[in-house]
């Protein structure tokens, strides 16, 4: 479907409007990792692959963003990259963060 940009502008409004929800936002991404696994299957991908198709997407995501009234369609990106890391740590794992960690982290999250 084709937007004008009063739309776009008044959907990204809305948007912003109202918190987002974790509940909403996990329920959106495991629609998407369902999505890739009815596209792709069980593919065996390697981790170099998925962080380069990652990487990828973020690409896109960052692009989208930079666009006017992009905003709707980086944060459509940007659900598939979050699926995609996590599809990632779904075939080769995924460390719980420990105590200490945040302390000596170089980027602060």
């Amino acid at each position: 479907m084709c937007r004008d940009h009063k739309e776009l502008d008044d959907f990204e409004n809305t948007m912003d409007s109202r918190p987002w929800y974790r509940e909403e936002v996990y329920a959106a991404v495991d629609k998407e990792r369902r999505y890739q696994d009815e596209k792709h299957g069980d593919e065996n991908r390697d981790l170099g692959s998925l962080i380069l198709l990652t990487d990828a997407y973020l690409d896109k995501t960052k692009a989208a963003f930079a666009r006017p009234a992009g905003r709707h369609k980086a944060l459509d990106y940007l659900r598939k990259v979050t699926a995609l890391a996590v599809l990632a740590q779904e075939k080769h794992g995924v460390f719980t963060r420990a105590p200490y960690e945040s302390l000596n982290d170089e980027i602060p999250f």
